[in-house]
């Protein structure tokens, strides 16, 4: 399965750069559709009555016409610079070091190949080990654009007139989108997140010739449609079409604001206030929140972690969303000691079904009941075999005690400051141990899991930095997955020790 799924990305891939030549007979003078992120699914599928090669034809001939010819072409020219720098700084190709000429390829093509790359990286249910491993290293920070072409998009977008002031210098920059702090005329301190210009049809081109190439392949290969590719290709378009609205994040942050406020939770917790009617797709206005990291305080830290946790383990059982990212750079400590959660863009949803089994399988892991632990899993995911959870329970156990230490790292800012964290690749591996049980004992995780156990695990590594004498599984004060609300037994969350 796994050798597999890597060369199916491989011959994607491949198929994707040959297939950039198809919008050369257009005239690229010629106005074309513009694409757009509301562009469905099934606008880019016939029926599923149809005959394969009219599917393919199909697919074809409409995402043809929705991609701008001078954007492909633009495209592959950019594309074709990437695989030669990357080709010149690979001593030799082979079946070992493909997934590191991969992910190196991906850095090169930015935009897309960055989401995709993440995409991977956060799905160890689909992806051979040495993938994510490989795509973890993929960091979405990339040069920021010069403010002349930023300020073009928000005057387009959302105009001037509300802001004092724009700071010139972005305070972040990524594949998509660069933030800057501004103030509005009435003084409040807020930041700007623009997309980037011109890339929104570029990862659309990306997207669009992403499914071209993975319907060809399924169609010339059809034993490959058990392996799902165009499914896992329509879901990094879904996501990364998500990405490109910021009008979503902003619903998402009013959403998580109000969660708070529902739960009484605002004296300890906070979020960045958005501004929807200064805001569009392109451009969201929201609360300049000031604070330090987490991981890097030195006092309170115990508190600061079992907030943290509380708040986010109840919002994925009471939200129909959970924040999806949170390293340490995502979780702040106000000046007045509140709790901060930034950056909404990306963001998981579990179906009823998985929550209540990851409640089970909190509960039992708060009294280390590993056989539960396993037979949760087992409900969370699908097997073609029964599976034998006294074994598969005792496996876990065993696992769970390897990764029983956290090591931090210490980085130097571009500014000269220096920055405690943890130690990324020890999360990759928990994750991917976890996994492999799972996959030995002939059990499919969903995609959704991935995500989940990622963030616990970063919480896991969190409690070991600021509250290293903590027993979770006794605290009183950790209420978990499991809480029923309303004054019962806590069902506490035991995060891998």
């Amino acid at each position: 399965m796994y050798n597999m799924t890597k060369n199916i990305l491989l011959a994607t891939l491949l198929l994707f750069f040959t297939l950039f030549p198809l919008s050369l007979p257009f005239n690229l003078n010629q106005p074309s559709p513009r694409p757009t992120p509301s562009t469905s699914k099934s606008s880019l599928q016939s029926t599923s009555s149809s005959p394969p090669i009219i599917d393919l034809l199909s697919t074809i001939t409409t995402t043809l016409r929705l991609t701008p010819p001078n954007v492909a072409f633009t495209r592959s020219i950019s594309a074709s610079r990437a695989i030669l720098t990357t080709l010149q700084s690979q001593e030799s190709l082979s079946e070992a070091n493909a997934p590191a000429f991969v992910a190196r390829l991906f850095s090169e093509l930015g935009g897309t190949y960055i989401k995709l790359g993440q995409f991977i990286a956060s799905s160890p249910t689909l992806f051979p080990p040495n993938w994510i491993t490989a795509m973890s290293t993929l960091l979405d920070s990339t040069p920021p654009t010069p403010f002349s072409s930023i300020e073009k998009v928000i005057r387009s977008e959302i105009g001037l007139s509300a802001f004092k002031s724009v700071d010139p210098n972005p305070i972040g920059s990524a594949s998509i989108a660069q933030v800057h702090r501004a103030t509005l005329k009435n003084n409040t301190a807020v930041v700007i997140k623009v997309m980037k210009p011109s890339i929104e049809p570029q990862i659309l081109t990306d997207l669009n010739f992403l499914l071209i190439s993975s319907k060809i392949l399924e169609f010339l290969l059809p034993d490959l449609k058990r392996s799902g590719v165009v499914a896992i290709v329509e879901d990094i378009r879904t996501a990364t079409l998500e990405e490109l609205d910021f009008t979503k994040e902003a619903a998402k942050l009013s959403t998580f604001r109000t969660f708070l406020d529902t739960e009484g939770l605002t004296a300890s917790v906070t979020a960045p206030l958005p501004y929807p009617k200064l805001s569009s797709k392109r451009c969201l206005v929201m609360e300049y929140i000031e604070g330090e990291r987490m991981i890097e305080r030195e006092e309170g830290g115990e508190e600061l972690i079992i907030t943290a946790l509380n708040t986010w383990t109840e919002s994925v059982l009471k939200e129909s969303f959970f924040h999806a990212d949170l390293h340490s750079g995502n979780l702040l400590v106000t000046p007045d000691n509140r709790i901060a959660f930034i950056d909404f863009g990306i963001t998981g949803s579990i179906s009823d079904k998985v929550k209540g089994a990851v409640a089970s399988m909190t509960a039992a892991l708060a009294t280390s009941d590993y056989v539960e632990v396993a037979r949760a899993l087992t409900n969370m995911g699908a097997t073609e075999t029964e599976v034998d959870v006294e074994k598969f329970g005792a496996a876990i156990a065993s696992t769970l005690q390897e990764i029983s230490t956290v090591s931090t790292t210490i980085q130097q800012t571009p500014t000269g400051q220096l920055q405690v964290d943890i130690n990324e690749s020890e999360i990759t591996d928990a994750l991917l141990k976890v996994v492999a049980i799972a996959d030995e004992y002939g059990l499919k995780l969903p995609r959704e899991f991935g995500l989940l156990v990622k963030q616990v695990l970063y919480f896991d590594r969190y409690l070991k930095v600021l509250a290293p004498d903590l027993d979770v599984a006794s605290d009183v004060r950790v209420r978990g997955l499991g809480d029923d609300g309303d004054g019962g037994e806590v069902a506490q969350v035991e995060v891998v020790r």
